[in-house]
């Protein structure tokens, strides 16, 4: 066993989070989201299917998971079987905290909030409902009393909810919170990856020139994220789904997990290496928190992270047109120009 590395944490041999996607698409376009340019049709939008649910289940049954959210890139209430994704996941793993977010499509269809009682009777214990559009708040309100007798209620802006491993807790983000400048007051307004549209940095003052952010970064000591069609991105910013480490499809999360890919990727956070990650590169989100646990892993050189991140890079469309913004707004360039040039070619060809 190799000698831990000055500086650096580590990770179970399992993660000890894990971020669902059950839908990749909306039927909502907030302008902050990424899913505002992801996603333009409701055709194109992706469901995971049960098959692949039920091997995510299966290998999660009887681990120690701290927390299981579901979200990411979508509305998991449009998945049709999502209840019974909450009732499977809940028997698996029964002292884990189950997260879901929504907004409120079902609160709107019903016209009360007798779905979140549904899904607290699932096993989801942590809601964050998005209440942006006024009628889901009004909505909201109006059944309230009826919601804290079985759950805490909080606002927004107090994250203690997410502390908690007890009982069952709705965070509800009102209107207020939907607003750019609200979110720029309230520093929570972000590239998200470098997912976020590149005029959305313009026009609230996100400046280009702080890229990349030499900090290091957690994310990925903390949890994994397992997208609707089973692929594995870095980190749950990755919106624009620019870079894989893995497909559960293909392989088991403990493999995913503790293989070369995740591991050449925690060595390049650790290090405050982003400006060789393509979804990093971009990205002002920063976390320190890694874990208590020593690092095994082994040492990387900066050609070895060009290598792996060449074979996984899979930029998109929208990842190479803000990153091609971002591009000119900067006098020296430097690996993702290569990775950027290297994908150009192919866009303009399909446009």
């Amino acid at each position: 066993m190799e000698k831990p590395f000055p500086g650096a944490c580590m990770f179970p041999h399992f993660p000890s989070q894990l971020k669902i996607e059950p839908v990749y698409g909306c039927d909502k376009r907030c302008p902050f989201c990424t899913l505002a340019n992801a996603i333009t049709d409701l055709k194109d939008i992706t469901y995971m299917d049960g098959t692949l649910y039920e091997k995510i289940v299966k290998e999660c049954d009887g681990k120690d998971l701290k927390k299981i959210g579901y979200g990411v890139h979508g509305e998991p209430t449009m998945h049709p079987e999502f209840l019974s994704m909450i009732k499977q996941m809940r028997i698996a793993v029964p002292s884990s905290v189950i997260t879901t977010a929504t907004n409120g499509r079902e609160l709107r269809k019903r016209g009360d909030a007798s779905f979140l009682l549904d899904l607290m009777a699932a096993g989801c214990n942590n809601i964050i409902l998005d209440a942006y559009e006024s009628q889901t708040y009004e909505i909201f309100c109006k059944d309230q009393n009826r919601i804290m007798q079985v759950a805490e209620v909080h606002s927004g802006d107090d994250t203690s909810a997410f502390r908690q491993r007890k009982g069952n807790h709705i965070v509800v983000n009102n209107p207020k919170v939907a607003m750019f400048d609200q979110q720029r007051k309230n520093k929570t307004l972000n590239t998200m990856g470098t997912s976020m549209r590149y005029e959305v940095w313009q026009k609230y003052g996100i400046n280009p020139g702080q890229f990349p952010v030499e900090k290091p970064c957690a994310e990925l000591h903390q949890y994994m994220t397992i997208k609707a069609d089973g692929k594995v991105p870095v980190c749950c910013a990755d919106g624009s789904r620019s870079m894989f480490i893995g497909d559960v499809n293909e392989n088991s999360i403990k493999e995913i997990w503790t293989g070369r890919n995740a591991d050449v990727m925690r060595w390049a956070l650790v290090r405050r290496l982003r400006g060789l990650l393509l979804p990093c590169y971009a990205c002002h989100r920063v976390s320190s928190r890694a874990g208590l646990w020593p690092h095994w892993g082994k040492e990387y050189t900066k050609d070895e992270i060009k290598e792996v991140v060449r074979k996984i890079a899979k930029p998109s469309k929208h990842w190479m047109k803000n990153m091609k913004a971002l591009h000119q707004e900067k006098e020296t360039w430097d690996f993702m120009y290569e990775i950027l040039m290297a994908n150009w070619n192919i866009l303009e060809k399909d446009q």
